[in-house]
């Protein structure tokens, strides 16, 4: 990597805007590396759907001031049973699943976004992004989400001493109980390592821990792939057609289309805990 090379090239770039935050991590990495001490900038939380916060600071990834004219907030609180909360209703650390009515006529749509509320500018509440409500991955009601996942595979790379360029899980239904299978693409791949990955997602979902400690779900396996999977895939998706602006990493393979696709990609050498 060329550390420090924007600054470099660009002699007065003051700071970088750029979306970001834990979902991003790997690619913010990188850009770091690039801008040095130049500030990102992850400006604003948005959708197709409506601009719904802008970044509480420069250089503050995923602490977002939710505008409170930019749509019609309520907050279904996650895990509970309860009507949707209004904006002062919201408890700090609390977590929360957006959902919006908008001038385009969307009324009460639930966006699908869990945010944690992490503060507050003035009356307004500022949130960090989490997950998805429909990325999730349940094989015994353990309830993995992109958090969890991305936790433990930041952990396992800091441990493994690897890049993990980008990963993808399935549910793995051979043999007697259910499993993982994660399929990552790494620069050097380490060897015997999947006992490594799989503490490290114990750590991530306490959930996924006393599954597996009572033997529901089976060891996780992860299976390497060729370097430049995850390009060839968008790059399959533009020429059957997609519209790339929406197009994201598929970091749950829920369709049978996205599983045939990336274990095709597979290196050979499984790994198994």
């Amino acid at each position: 990597m060329k550390q420090d090379i924007i600054g470099k090239i660009w002699k007065n770039v003051k700071y970088i805007l750029a979306i970001g935050g834990d979902c991003f991590s790997y690619y913010t990495g990188k850009m770091r590396g690039y801008a040095g001490d130049i500030p990102l900038h992850h400006f604003v939380y948005a959708a197709s759907e409506g601009v719904f916060g802008l970044a509480e600071h420069v250089d503050s990834p995923d602490r977002y001031m939710l505008l409170p004219e930019s749509v019609f907030f309520e907050f279904m609180p996650v895990g509970e049973d309860k009507r949707p909360l209004l904006m002062g209703e919201v408890e700090i650390g609390g977590k929360y699943e957006l959902i919006v009515t908008n001038r385009s006529g969307l009324y009460r749509y639930r966006l699908g976004d869990v945010v944690r509320v992490v503060g507050r500018h003035k009356k307004a509440p500022v949130v960090k992004f989490c997950y998805r409500r429909n990325q999730v991955i349940n094989v015994a009601g353990e309830k993995s989400n992109r958090q969890q996942l991305d936790t433990a595979v930041k952990r396992f790379a800091g441990l493994t001493r690897t890049e993990v360029v980008e990963y993808c899980v399935r549910e793995d239904f051979s043999g007697i109980a259910p499993g993982y299978l994660f399929y990552m693409e790494c620069r050097n791949a380490p060897r015997n390592v999947a006992g490594i990955f799989e503490r490290c997602m114990c750590e991530a979902n306490p959930e996924y821990r006393a599954c597996r400690n009572t033997r529901e779900i089976k060891p996780l396996r992860i299976e390497y792939l060729r370097e430049g999977s995850f390009k060839r895939y968008e790059r399959m998706l533009a020429e059957s057609g997609r519209e790339m602006a929406q197009s994201k990493i598929p970091h749950f393979l829920n369709t049978e289309e996205k599983k045939k696709f990336f274990a095709a990609q597979v290196m050979g050498g499984e790994e198994k805990v």
